[in-house]
């Protein structure tokens, strides 16, 4: 899954009490034909493997919004011309005339084709607002609102290096990137960083009680719903909207956690916000 496009799981027909016990069902029945294992791994991969394929079978992802239907007689007209003007440059050898043919057409397609696919997508954002504000969905319809408010901002494409100056090849960034990081988790502590343990006072171990069940389920049911998932694509409403079955094996994860004081290698990785402010466009690195 890692490394191409997978879309997001539908949780929103978990509110259907139908669809939520049938998720429940399935995610017992999945539980149930395999058996916990001691390895912490191995449990946290049964953990999202349930999760995921139960998520895949009842719910399924969401698709992608593509605007393919933008594509009408219209833009493809601009794009004939276009191609007409191009293969004239060819044949005339980019004399002046040709290319400022050429150029013309490419502009006169680029505006149609934008102009489309804006009035599409807003057409598209109309409809589901409707949908939203008919399912009385007000949260979600107000954070739709705002969003389709908001101009448009442009991906952080860029970055510096160390003297301040503009990265702008792929191959540049990347290796700026990877510099950036091997200098941020691999160096040693100077002198000056190392801490003087005698000016601080060293408290001793204490044996802090292990999480009971209770207080991992109301844990669970803290989570925050419509926010982004993480690099399994797992959103909080899946777990809250989970069985006690399921709960019970969390819980015994975090007791293996909390006893070997070791997390799953999977809880390693993570997801990082590349973007740095909103005057500057340019990564700082």
């Amino acid at each position: 899954m890692y490394g191409s496009y997978a879309g997001k799981f539908n949780s929103e027909k978990l509110r259907s009490p139908e669809t939520s016990s049938a998720y429940r069902k399935k995610l017992n029945e999945y539980l149930a034909k395999h058996a916990n294992n001691d390895d912490i791994n191995e449990a946290q991969m049964l953990l999202k493997n349930a999760i995921t394929q139960t998520a895949d079978t009842i719910l399924n992802r969401m698709e992608r919004v593509t605007y393919n239907d933008s594509f009408d007689a219209e833009c493809e007209q601009a794009t004939i011309s276009k191609n007409k003007a191009y293969k004239r440059m060819q044949q005339r050898n980019h004399t002046r005339k040709a290319v400022e043919e050429y150029r013309t057409a490419r502009k006169e397609e680029k505006r149609v084709h934008k102009r489309k696919k804006k009035k599409i997508f807003t057409e598209h954002e109309v409809e589901e607002l409707e949908h939203l504000r008919s399912n009385n969905e007000s949260k979600s319809f107000y954070q739709k609102l705002n969003q389709s408010r908001k101009d448009f901002q442009s991906r952080t494409i860029l970055c510096r290096n160390k003297e301040g100056m503009l990265l702008r090849e792929e191959d540049d960034i990347l290796r700026r990137w990877a510099e950036h990081f091997d200098e941020l988790l691999n160096t040693e502590p100077s002198n000056q960083n190392t801490i003087n343990q005698g000016n601080y006072q060293v408290f001793p171990a204490t044996d802090e009680p292990i999480p009971t069940f209770d207080e991992v389920k109301i844990a669970i049911q803290k989570l925050k719903d419509n926010k982004a998932p993480g690099i399994d694509l797992i959103q909080a409403e899946l777990i809250k909207k989970a069985s006690p079955d399921f709960i019970e094996y969390m819980h015994q994860l975090i007791i293996k956690i909390w006893t070997t004081e070791t997390i799953p290698e999977d809880w390693n990785w993570s997801l990082s916000d590349t973007q740095e402010g909103r005057r500057d466009n340019t990564l700082k690195l």
